[in-house]
């Protein structure tokens, strides 16, 4: 009877965990980057449609997410990465309605608002724009979300290559951070829309990057790049 050799079974094992350790990698990655659409389904009148169809597509890359208005008339469509969709919506006795127009950044919870289905045939249809004001008012949920762009970060002189600084770019950001004077601290010098200083999650990839021996500093402050 043939059994392995051990340097076989080692490598199997160690191909296994590889295997495992990109999972978790790119789990972790999808849970910070991805974000959520979420909006209700109502008729002229305002009462809301309930097991209507609602389809959320990327044109750019092909995503579609298909969900169903719930008896409230809500949907909720998480997991979706940064992008702009359209949202299509379907119900008997209804037209079909075709918004576009939708930022989604990233880990953002998206409101879409109220789609608001006219009544008619099926096959007609009705498209719009996405109010802009409207989506960006946040009604649902206390978490803020924001994006700095990559013509921010060219355009902005970092000095001290600590990429904390930035975050002073973003509304609802406060505090006394001397980013050039410090490497890995400074992530307890900020308060986010009223929080407390030393209550801050910051990842990197999906790892956390906060130094959790006294939740104030981070373990990778600058970066070369910058």
């Amino acid at each position: 009877m043939n059994r392995p050799s051990r340097s076989k079974t080692v490598l199997l094992l160690s191909s296994t965990l590889l295997f495992a350790v990109m999972l978790i990698a790119a789990t972790a990655l999808a849970q910070v980057t991805s974000g959520t659409i979420s909006g209700t389904v109502t008729d002229p009148t305002g009462a809301v449609i309930s097991g209507a169809t609602v389809t959320i597509s990327n044109p750019s890359n092909g995503l579609t997410r298909t969900v169903t208005s719930s008896d409230s008339g809500e949907f909720s469509a998480p997991g979706l990465y940064p992008g702009t969709y359209t949202i299509k919506v379907e119900s008997p006795g209804f037209k079909k309605l075709e918004s576009s127009g939708f930022v989604l950044s990233a880990a953002a919870k998206l409101d879409a608002g109220d789609l608001v289905l006219a009544v008619g045939a099926a096959a007609d249809s009705v498209s719009v724009t996405a109010d802009v004001g409207q989506v960006q008012l946040q009604s649902d949920s206390g978490e803020r979300s924001d994006v700095i762009t990559g013509k921010q970060i060219n355009a902005i002189a970092l000095n001290g290559r600590n990429v904390l600084d930035y975050m002073k770019l973003i509304p609802g950001m406060s505090g006394t951070l001397d980013a050039h004077q410090s490497a890995t601290g400074g992530l307890d010098a900020y308060n986010i829309n009223g929080t407390r200083a030393n209550q801050h999650e910051f990842t990197i990839d999906g790892a956390s990057n906060v130094d959790t021996g006294n939740n104030g500093g981070t373990h990778v402050g600058r970066f070369p790049e910058l």
